[in-house]
């Protein structure tokens, strides 16, 4: 997938309590989790982010998560491009702080 998005997803993770506890004093409920990062696969049934990608003819993602449809709560567009949009800028992007380009 040469063409990539930055996604925003909430979902529901489980939650384990180790060791010995009391049982009336814990929470049992799942953990919500907030997840963001390039869309690199997505099907029926998961969407797969990584922390990075390499784009072009070496198309690599690394650090990769892949979350089930059943569990997210919110699923966020945020920034679309692709890369030979990426590719055809002569100058490097610069941005200001709290500035998405």
């Amino acid at each position: 997938m040469n063409q990539s998005q930055i996604r925003k997803i909430v979902w529901l993770d489980s939650n384990t309590h180790a060791g010995w506890h009391d049982p009336d004093q814990q929470k049992y409920a799942p953990i919500r989790v907030i997840s963001i990062g390039w869309l690199v696969a997505e099907d029926d049934e998961s969407v797969t982010l990584s922390g990075s990608v390499v784009f072009g003819d070496d198309y690599q993602a690394t650090d990769t998560m892949t979350i089930p449809k059943v569990c997210i709560v919110s699923d966020e567009f945020s920034v679309m491009m692709m890369w030979r949009d990426i590719k055809a800028r002569e100058e490097p992007v610069r941005l200001r702080p709290g500035v998405v380009g």
